[in-house]
């Protein structure tokens, strides 16, 4: 026969709650180190980690040592502006080469043709846009047609056919005629008037002569 005894009285302070169990330590093998790994790597592995290993720092010493573009670590001047091109008109030339022989002058027909060569001497391009002429009651027609692109180092023939429009707008006296030329590159666009003397003055006064009848005009004496 068992028997339960007095209960005897817990003495205060004492708590009876159960705690959860903290953290328990693993006990075991350390990881392996960096040394045992490469140890662990064969003879050929170990060559080539050891090759790449030294190029890169090859490359990163070659990086830090190389200068700078300009010394100082700043950026390379900008390269200097491209020369502007020379004007067209000073470019170009326009040389007078003779009468042209399918319409001679004559009372019946108020018009004559002229030879001339434009030549771009240097610099580059230029586009001959118009041809005019400078005295006044006459008119030209170019062969070929405007607009005419003439490379630098190249010439280009041309004939400008001469018509007489108005008799009473025509200056006594011709001292150096002139034909006016629209000429363009990349630069600019410009007006120009080439003055002739010689042959051309004398020419362009038979033409005026024979449509406006008797000696209305003069050209200069020819040069010697």
């Amino acid at each position: 026969m068992s028997t339960i005894g007095p209960v005897e009285p817990e003495p205060p302070g004492r708590d009876f709650r159960v705690r959860a169990p903290g953290p328990v330590d693993v006990i075991g093998p350390d990881p392996p180190r960096v040394s045992d790994r490469w140890r662990e790597l064969p003879p050929r592995r170990r060559l080539l980690a050891k090759a790449v290993a030294a190029v890169a720092a090859a490359a990163a010493l070659l990086v830090l040592l190389r200068p700078s573009p300009s010394g100082s670590g700043e950026r390379p001047p900008a390269p200097p502006p491209r020369p502007l091109s020379p004007w067209p008109a000073q470019s170009t030339a326009l040389d007078y080469e003779g009468p042209g022989p399918a319409r001679p002058p004559s009372p019946a027909n108020q018009s004559a043709d002229f030879r001339f060569t434009v030549a771009v001497r240097y610099g580059e391009p230029v586009t001959v846009e118009a041809l005019r002429h400078g005295l006044p009651g006459l008119s030209a027609v170019t062969t070929p047609a405007p607009p005419l692109r003439v490379s630098p180092g190249r010439s280009l023939r041309i004939v400008v056919r001469t018509s007489v429009d108005q008799c009473t707008e025509m200056p006594r006296e011709i001292d150096y005629p002139h034909l006016e030329m629209t000429l363009r590159n990349s630069r600019i666009r410009q007006q120009h008037s080439f003055l002739f003397g010689g042959a051309y003055p004398r020419d362009l006064a038979r033409l005026l002569r024979a449509a406006c009848g008797g000696p209305t005009v003069e050209s200069p004496p020819a040069s010697p």
